[in-house]
């Protein structure tokens, strides 16, 4: 039975994630009723605050984007499988259409006002109730279906997919009517129907817009772009015969404008260009952007928005093509484009969050300008020992929070596209890193203190708990780099890339996990290995329990190991303890040497790398190395047989308490997650309690006071205390 005051916790975060700003949870009130004591939480929760601002953001990149005509709600579909209905006033989520877990291309609003249709990666198309959330019918299309199109009478749905078909639906009753088929199996990646009703149009990625008559299903001649020839032509429009200006690259997408009489289409290569709907001629071709995802008309018609390639949302004059102005975007990713139905807005996809833009100078309305985009998932997360400051990193960088306030102090390595961060136990040095670079800030000051160029790409790195040492690991080396004065280094050949790494707390050593599932245990002091672990392929993840010297390691298939040492584990040796040992094995006393030999076996794998390289013209040290090193080969693995649990879901992601005892989990896809707490009892994992978390969550952590920080992929951070 769930606690009064979990529930309330949880309560409040679901309202969280749907309010802007800061929640705080609220305690319920003692019941009336008399009841027994309750027993203590094994693993109590209580949400302190949501960092960041939930509002007109997915999980995933946006791909449609659909106002409604009452001027109040905006609907948008994401790859994160949902569409949402948002309330334009404070971007509140009013209604989630939960399609599925792979990609959503398109959400349509059909002509009844009443009823939407979703399609995407899962074959299917969606039917829903929009005030009510549910579902009304599933079409079986049998592909990944890109985009959707309703006749003018509301009574025919068009669904194209990437197989080359498009498929005709009454939605009356959800019967297939007509299959369309390409000859050459090209993928249609958008889809029309003619301005007369009597016929079918589609991009395909062959660079043709296919088409075909409506009552009979012939497949008719294709069209393709050609550029204008008449004289005049206003800046900015493209005008040549080469055959480059034929080659368009993907058609993405087609749409009519408000009187029907031409057709935007939008390319993967060349500028958009303009289609008279009765002959197919082209109008005009822009210059740029080169290459567009999706366009939009204006209700009156005068004038087009344009998502590039390029990453920039452009708006121009329907007549000519001639760009008014552009605007450039945060997000390698910009689909769905729409005007307001007043005109005088446009919404634009960004990444994971819905932009708003004035359409008579491009001023960014939504987020307000010296906002922060916050359009993309957090990748990692940190806090200080204080408490005081919660660091999350995502494309743009590495963002700090004022927990107490919820406001956001200051951004640092701004656009750097971070991958990932390491905080030192003392709070005062922040590790960031991506591709093989690499970047030491001094919490204070939010200044670089050291940027790192690592000879390959890193695959995972770590900042040592004194915060004097940084380990990275690429595809062939390991690198220990000391940055207390400088930025000395240390580079140690390994045999595959370590794609896993996790630091002891205690800061003597430190885990990897390698790409062939081979896992080592290493010195922080130069990186020598003291342990191996026999290849357990697919691990995604390791985390140390402290106190314990073992690990937590999460499977592929949704299954956590609990690793611990040996009885009698190795008791390891720096390299110059080493060579001291092996200088005493000539020694004219024997016990002398047996005590060294013996030392020099108990250190298990630390050893080996020295002993190899030892050279002596001494028989008896001869002996003896070789003793020590076939001894330490045969102790073989030097952990315990796992104890596996299966959480199921897979994609776990992991952590382990500061207290050695506790641990949470989050399985599952980005809509289907649940978190699992649990408790390591009598050395194997016990689950506590499972419940779905307030957002999707894309990291997890425990910071060094015990605070659970879930980093989602709608760009916030939720802080929970637990135990």
């Amino acid at each position: 039975m769930m606690s009064r005051r979990l529930a309330a916790c949880l309560a409040c975060a679901a309202l969280s994630a749907l309010s802007l700003g800061a929640a705080r949870a609220q305690e319920t009130a003692p019941s009336s009723q008399p009841s027994s004591a309750p027993a203590a939480e094994p693993f109590p929760l209580r949400l302190l605050t949501l960092l960041g601002d939930p509002a007109f953001r997915h999980d995933g990149d946006i791909t449609q984007v659909v106002p409604l005509p009452d001027g109040r709600r905006v609907l948008t579909s994401a790859r994160d499988g949902t569409a949402r209905l948002w309330r334009l006033t404070d971007g509140r989520e009013l209604q989630c259409f939960r399609h599925g877990q792979d990609d959503l291309w398109d959400v349509l609003l059909l002509r009844d006002g009443a009823r939407i249709a979703t399609a995407g990666e899962d074959n299917a198309v969606f039917l829903w109730q929009i005030e009510t959330g549910k579902r009304l019918a599933q079409l079986s299309h049998g592909a990944m279906v890109f985009r959707l199109a309703e006749d003018a009478a509301g009574k025919r749905l068009l669904a194209c997919d990437r197989t080359g078909k498009c498929l005709l639906w009454d939605l009356a009753d959800g019967k297939k009517l007509a299959t369309f088929k390409t000859a050459k199996d090209s993928a249609l990646y958008t889809v029309q129907f003619t301005t007369d009703q009597t016929g079918v149009l589609a991009g395909a990625d062959d660079s043709m817009i296919r088409r075909w008559d409506l009552a009979s299903g012939k497949e008719l001649a294709p069209l393709k772009g050609r550029d204008v020839s008449e004289d005049g032509a206003p800046e900015g429009v493209q005008k040549d015969d080469t055959a480059r200006a034929n080659n368009t690259g993907d058609i993405r997408s087609l749409v009519a404008a408000p009187d029907g009489k031409t057709f935007l289409v939008c390319c993967g290569k060349r500028g958009p260009w303009m289609v008279d709907a009765a002959t197919g001629r082209e109008l005009w071709r822009m210059k740029e952007p080169d290459g567009a995802y999706c366009g939009a008309f204006s209700p009156d018609g005068r004038r087009v928005a344009v998502l590039g390639s390029g990453e920039e949302l452009v708006l121009a004059n329907a007549a000519d093509g001639a760009v008014l102005w552009k605007v450039k975007l945060p997000a390698r990713n910009a689909w769905g484009v729409a005007f307001a139905g007043d005109g005088s807005e446009i919404f634009c996809g960004c990444g994971h969050l819905l932009c708003r833009f004035d359409v008579a100078d491009g001023k960014r309305l939504y987020p307000a300008p010296g906002k922060p985009w916050q359009n993309h998932a957090v990748v990692a997360v940190a806090s200080t020992p204080d408490g005081k400051m919660v660091l999350a990193a995502d494309r743009d960088g590495v963002r700090a929070w004022d927990v107490a306030r919820g406001e956001l102090l200051h951004t640092w390595l701004d656009e750097r596209d971070v991958e990932a961060i390491s905080l030192s136990t003392d709070g005062k040095t922040l590790l960031a890193w991506k591709d093989n670079s690499a970047w030491i800030v001094d919490v204070a000051s939010g200044k670089v203190r050291h940027e790192i160029a690592h000879t390959e790409e890193i695959r995972a790195g770590a900042i040592s708990p004194d915060g004097k040492t940084v380990i990275a690991t690429g595809w062939r080396n390991l690198s220990l780099w000391r940055i207390s004065d400088g930025a000395e280094r240390l580079e140690v050949a390994i045999e595959n890339s370590a794609e896993h790494l996790s630091v002891d707390p205690e800061g003597a050593q430190f885990l990897m996990v390698g790409s062939g599932g081979v896992i080592r245990i290493c010195l922080l002091a130069d990186g020598t290995e003291i342990g191996q672990v026999n290849p357990i392929p697919d691990l995604r993840g390791c985390r140390f329990v402290p106190g314990s010297g073992g690990a937590i390691l999460a499977w592929k298939d949704g299954q956590v190991f609990l690793w611990t040492p040996q009885r009698g584990a190795p008791a390891p040796l720096t390299q110059d303890e080493a060579r001291r040992l092996i200088a005493q094995l000539g020694s004219d006393s024997y016990e002398t040497r047996q005590r060294a030999t013996e030392r020099l076996i108990r250190a298990g794998r630390s050893v080996l790398p020295v002993v190899k390289a030892a050279r002596s013209d001494d028989p008896e040290v001869k002996g003896r190395l070789r003793v020590v090193e076939a001894k330490v080969l045969a102790n073989g693995t030097e952990f315990r047989p796992p104890d596996m649990l299966n959480l199921h879901g897979g994609q776990l992601k992991l952590a382990v308490h500061p207290d050695g005892r506790h641990w949470a989990v989050v399985s599952g896809q980005s809509g289907r997650q649940e978190m699992v707490l649990g408790e390591i009892r009598e050395e194997k994992l016990e689950v506590v309690r499972r419940f779905r978390p307030p957002h999707a969550v894309s990291v997890l952590e425990f910071d060094s006071a015990g605070w659970l920080l879930l980093g989602g992929h709608n760009g916030t951070v939720a802080v929970f205390a637990a135990p």
